[in-house]
């Protein structure tokens, strides 16, 4: 869920961002696309190198660089280390990705595991652009930058999450 809530809150954004360094159409494609090949690039590697299996700090990291590459993308100033915070934000997707479908395939191979996991994408799909649009509503009307109203609002639950998933970890340790 926190991926997708990310990714439906980071799209309708991309805009604003691309205006902010002001980036040409050409250049703002390849600017918004450059957290998607990293995520397809960390499908690849990850397909071809199975020591990732069963490595909560390497998910754990992922987790917890997520919030913070999110919000690096929308308030950074400068290109290289919005598209760096993409490429780091990609890798985290495709690892957060890869391993939630593995683990409930892997572990309880149920066709209602898929089922749960493909709900709770749409979970995400749906709170990414809710949050977003209230933020962006609310920090208007108190008069700060939409911009930085929805990195705070979306980037809170993916913290919560983190928090939590850290959570579980170290009980289950």
């Amino acid at each position: 869920m926190a991926c997708y809530l990310l990714i439906s809150t980071l799209v309708p954004t991309m805009p604003t961002i691309a205006a902010r360094l002001n980036l040409t159409p050409a250049q703002a494609t390849a600017f918004a696309s450059s957290w998607m090949i990293a995520r397809v690039v960390s499908f690849l590697v990850l397909g071809w190198w199975h020591g990732w299996h069963y490595k909560l700090r390497l998910f754990l990291a992922a987790i917890l660089l997520l919030p913070v590459s999110f919000v690096v993308v929308l308030l950074s100033h400068s290109i290289l280390i919005a598209i760096a915070a993409q490429l780091v934000m990609g890798f985290a997707l495709g690892l957060i990705y890869t391993s939630s479908l593995y683990y409930s395939m892997h572990g309880k191979p149920e066709a209602s595991e898929a089922a749960i996991h493909e709900a709770v994408i749409g979970v995400g799909i749906m709170v990414g652009p809710l949050i977003s649009a209230l933020a962006s509503y609310g920090g208007e009307q108190l008069g700060f930058s939409p911009i930085h109203t929805i990195s705070i609002a979306a980037a809170a639950p993916l913290v919560v999450i983190a928090g939590w998933m850290m959570w579980k970890a170290r009980r289950s340790a």
